[in-house]
């Protein structure tokens, strides 16, 4: 007993220095995240502004009657049908807007700490199930900065996604956490795992197949390990699990009960799986995989700027100095394979939700991106593993681990450069918004509650980025900029018509119309010519000599760059 005693202390010292560098290796690497993370962030953010939806969801708040926190959140709930699925997303846009209200800077800065905090999070997750190091940054570096979720990065409108991935990933910790330890700190862990599923789900639906295969993956994890097992759970762990796994339960039953958007499908439901596959994969790995050199070779040709070089080049240098340190040990082909394989699970899992919905549109660059933050968790995983079972076709150990090296650093950098490409378009179109209704307010010094105003002479899109596209944004706007509760706007497009009634406007199929009278008002931004359509002889002799040229563009799409 005295020698063993004696052994335990003499590695003592060896265990406490190895914890050392373990702390050291993970306050580094996150701080290595979290730099490219920022770096990207802060080139994207600088300059946005609100975009479509935006307009809607701050008009509701500045026209709410009691402008506390709690005031906002009953006024949104109240008004707007589609939001209250998404309950934390109301209350995060109303405590922003208490903070910021109408400056745009602000709620791109909280937006990037919770990108980041993703980031982070998913390090730290893969950390918890021991994966090699190289995997442990290598995914999350990659996805750092993927294009594939570009809207998720600037809109304000989908900053809820980035909130629903954040307390995934912080439910996924905190479960593992709670099963290993016991006491306080287990219902500590379990209380934050509570409450995380709810937040999460509460924020963003698309999120919920991916906590199936989270709760697969712990159980395996626990069954591999043997560190611990259900029947040594205490009786507190065992009470706030099976709180966590109703919780989970109680917010799909809420989904599903208060959701508007379930079924719908337009066509057959095979075609809609079909759909589904051929649109995501064209879009993921095709456009952003297969086709990233003639992307790249048509951002240099067509929107090039000397941020791209200046700071995409040295970034991609500081990502390959950096897995130089960390790529020193190859691994097997079979890890490389199991590690795509569970890249397309997640993959799949991030579109599953969309199997019980026809509210489906996906696109590379516009605004319809946001459904693939989720998804893009499977694209860096199946990138990283693609590259590492091709440097195998290398003869040497140097040569793959160079090739990993660079290749993860090319992908990186080329994320930067898509990313703050599609940016660029957002920073363009909010000025000409603000042009646009300062305009307006000087040909208009007065408008009603009941005027409706429809802008002509812009185009609804430049690139990806809205300028206004619909009866929501200019509505909105209209509303903040005179003040006013129920004025209406809307834009000409190509979808525009007009009979002997009046004049439709269409938006994702859904048709607006306007009656001609006195109230409706059409301007045309690039003449300067004002209309009041007041039958279909005044429209007649307008729309006879008006046209605006304009790419050709989609409300969730814009103008396609790639």
């Amino acid at each position: 007993m005295p020698i063993i005693k004696e052994t335990s202390k003499l590695h003592q010292p060896e265990l406490i220095s190895q914890t050392a560098q373990d702390k050291y290796l993970v306050v580094k690497d996150c701080i290595f995240l979290a730099s490219i993370l920022l770096i990207l962030q802060g080139f994207m953010i600088w300059g946005l502004g609100f975009y479509s939806d935006d307009w809607a969801f701050l008009s509701l708040f500045h026209g709410a009657e009691d402008q506390s926190i709690l005031g906002l959140i009953r006024d949104f709930f109240t008004q707007d049908p589609i939001a209250r699925m998404r309950p934390v997303q109301i209350v995060n846009l109303a405590i922003l807007y208490s903070f910021f209200g109408s400056n745009p800077t602000g709620y791109h800065i909280i937006n990037s700490l919770f990108v980041l905090s993703v980031v982070v999070l998913i390090y730290l997750s893969l950390r918890l199930v021991k994966v090699p190091r190289l995997l442990l940054i290598g995914i999350p570096l990659i996805y750092a900065t993927l294009p594939h979720f570009s809207t998720d990065r600037i809109w304000m409108s989908t900053f809820h996604t980035n909130i629903s991935i954040t307390f995934f990933f912080l439910n996924f910790i905190s479960i593992i956490k709670c099963l290993r330890t016991q006491g306080r700190a287990s219902w500590a862990w379990g209380i934050l795992s509570l409450a995380s599923v709810v937040l999460s789900i509460l924020s963003y639906e698309v999120i919920l197949p991916l906590f199936l295969v989270s709760f697969v993956v712990i159980s395996w994890h626990t069954k591999k390990t043997g560190k611990f097992s259900f029947a040594a759970f205490n009786k507190k762990s065992k009470l706030l699990l099976f709180a966590n796994f109703l919780a989970f339960c109680f917010c799909i039953l809420f989904k599903a009960w208060i959701s508007i958007r379930t079924g719908g499908f337009y066509t057959s439901y095979w075609q809609h799986l079909w759909l589904v596959f051929t649109s995501v994969i064209k879009n993921d790995f095709i456009i952003f995989g297969i086709k990233l050199p003639k992307v790249i070779w048509q951002i240099f040709a067509n929107h090039s700027n000397l941020t791209l070089v200046a700071v995409g080049i040295p970034l991609g240098i500081f990502i390959f100095n950096y897995l130089q340190k960390v790529s020193a040990e190859l691994y097997k082909p079979l890890l490389w394979i199991k590690v795509i394989l569970a890249g397309v699970v997640v993959y799949w899992a991030g579109y599953a939700i969309f199997l019980t919905t026809a509210q489906f549109d996906p696109h590379p660059t516009g605004l319809s991106n946001r459904i693939t933050m989720a998804a893009s968790l499977g694209v860096a995983t199946c990138f990283l593993g693609a590259i590492g079972l091709t440097s195998f076709v290398l003869p040497s150990a140097r040569l793959r681990r160079n090739m990993i090296s660079v290749s993860i650093a090319s992908l990186c950098t080329i994320g930067f450069m898509i990313n703050y490409t599609i940016a660029t378009f957002f920073h363009k179109t909010f000025p000409i918004q603000l042009e646009i209704l300062s305009d307006v307010q000087k040909k208009f010094p007065v408008l009603t509650e009941n005027s409706v105003l429809i802008l002509d002479g812009i185009c609804p899109h430049i690139g990806p980025a809205p300028v206004f596209e619909c009866f929501w944004d200019v509505s909105g706007a209209l509303r903040i900029s005179y003040d006013l509760k129920k004025v209406r706007g809307d834009v000409r497009t190509d979808l525009f018509k007009y009979n002997e009634q009046g004049v439709t406007t269409t938006v994702y199929g859904e048709e607006v119309f306007y009656p001609f009278g006195e109230n409706l008002i059409l301007y045309n931004y690039q003449s300067k010519q004002k209309v009041v359509l007041t039958d279909k002889k005044a429209a007649d002799t307008y729309f006879a000599g008006n046209l605006t040229a304009c790419p050709k563009s989609k409300a969730g799409h814009g103008v396609s760059i790639f």
